[in-house]
């Protein structure tokens, strides 16, 4: 797995080397850290090179020792780790160099913006979990040194599969407990149900009710066949805030979801469930996407 770890010089990087050393297996993983310098607004006069920029030499000095110390800690680790120094716009970098390197999954810290700044300007969690072209995991707070808890919200999708099997194959199943999640939402929200099954409302709850429980057991199987042991939780509302408030109420460490990738003005208006959960969890949030080809 080519996991592109992004930092800054801040307590949240910290957070997310320690995120990475708790969650993954030194040998499953490729590690690529990433630190972005952002050039001065002031354009350079036109007798100076193009992108001469003598004022940022000390920024990239103190860059290049920033991720050589991150680096050090996750070798001896034992992962096997390379770095590197971008400059321009932080979020845009983060993504450029994540599918140029192809990476599977890009670990980034939240700085916690909240209110009316955070939904105008977005924080660069935020922007990089909308527009990756991979998985994205948004780490919030350091990780349990005893037990991480580990929430997987599924629905009867592939994206749903796709975050059971990142699960499975890329998380640390020991010392883990896990939680499996499905939220039904109320039949009058739910556009497949037609008005045949309105008109008998009690027998469609009930089917869909045996539908969702079914949904969840097979997810549990999955990954007790991989050695995980799980539990599985069926609550009724809206995805979004149930996810949320599992997530709360059992102090999840970590969510697990996947993404349906919506794009455009459809997205930006009414949001995924993912990003939804990404923006307000109180926990680190993996958003795991299909592989593009």
């Amino acid at each position: 797995m080519k996991i592109l770890l992004a930092i800054d010089d801040s307590k949240f990087s910290e957070a997310c080397l320690q995120t990475v050393i708790t969650q993954f297996q030194p040998r499953d993983a490729e590690l690529r850290l990433v630190h972005v310098v952002v050039p001065p607004a002031v354009a350079a006069p036109p007798q100076m090179a193009q992108g001469y920029a003598p004022e940022l030499e000390p920024q990239i000095k103190a860059a290049r020792e920033l991720v050589e110390r991150a680096a050090l800690k996750l070798r001896a680790a034992g992962f096997k780790v390379d770095s590197r120094v971008e400059e321009g716009d932080v979020r845009a970098r983060i993504i450029d160099s994540a599918a140029e390197w192809r990476a599977d999954l890009i670990v980034v810290g939240s700085h916690g913006r909240t209110g009316l700044a955070r939904f105008l300007l977005g924080s660069t969690a935020e922007s990089v979990a909308h527009h990756a072209p991979c998985s994205v995991e948004i780490v919030r707070g350091e990780p349990e040194a005893k037990l991480m808890k580990v929430l997987l919200a599924i629905e009867d999708s592939k994206f749903s599969e796709a975050a059971t099997r990142a699960l499975i194959e890329h998380i640390r199943p020991e010392p883990a407990e896990v939680c499996v999640l499905h939220v039904v939402e109320p039949l009058l929200l739910i556009p497949e149900f037609g008005q045949a099954d309105l008109e008998n409302l009690k027998t469609a709850e009930d089917r869909l009710r045996r539908e969702r429980k079914a949904l969840v057991d097979r997810a549990q199987q999955l990954l007790l066949k991989a050695g995980i042991e799980a539990f599985t939780v069926v609550r009724e509302g809206d995805p979004r805030t149930g996810i949320i408030d599992q997530a709360a109420e059992w102090k999840a460490n970590l969510v697990v979801l996947g993404s349906h990738g919506r794009k455009g003005m459809n997205r930006l208006l009414m949001g995924s469930v993912a990003e939804y959960v990404a923006r307000h969890a109180s926990c680190s949030v993996w958003i795991a996407r299909i592989a593009q080809t």
